[in-house]
């Protein structure tokens, strides 16, 4: 009898522990790649590296009603696929959109910045936005400027 309670005890803890085992994270493509290949591994010469046609948008009078939006072009003039990680700004006012999907040597992407100055104070902003990817330039910085009415 004493041990039909032990091995019902332990089938429940068995059951228990399957249930709470942590589900792996599903990785992007970038992610997945990043993971087989090792760029960070890499010498500068032979990883990515992204080149902006320009790291600097002025929007000029912009009221406060309106989203305003900038794409900003970029090449891949490194020699392996370019991932980005993450673009963001340091206030609530900046969104950054951005592909996932690696961009591969000689290849083009873009990143689209949308700035909303609803609630901002009147007056002139200028607004950073960094871009973290797997590149031997591994922080960038773009800008956005304006004057809010």
């Amino acid at each position: 009898m004493m041990s039909k309670k032990v091995l019902f005890f332990l089938m429940c803890c068995a059951i228990f522990t399957a249930s709470c085992s942590e589900k792996k994270k599903e990785l992007t493509p970038g992610e997945r790649m990043e993971a087989e290949y090792k760029y960070d591994k890499l010498p500068d010469s032979k990883k990515s590296k992204i080149k902006f046609l320009k790291y600097e948008h002025d929007f000029g009078k912009v009221g406060s009603k309106k989203l305003q939006k900038v794409r900003f072009d970029f090449q891949n003039i490194g020699k392996s696929p370019l991932i980005l990680h993450d673009v963001h700004g340091y206030c609530g006012c900046i969104e950054a959109s951005f592909s996932k999907t690696p961009i591969m040597p000689g290849k083009k992407g873009s990143i689209i910045i949308t700035y909303d100055g609803k609630g901002s104070v009147i007056g002139s902003f200028n607004k950073e936005i960094v871009v973290n990817s797997n590149a031997s330039n591994k922080y960038i910085s773009l800008f956005v400027k304006g004057v809010n009415q």
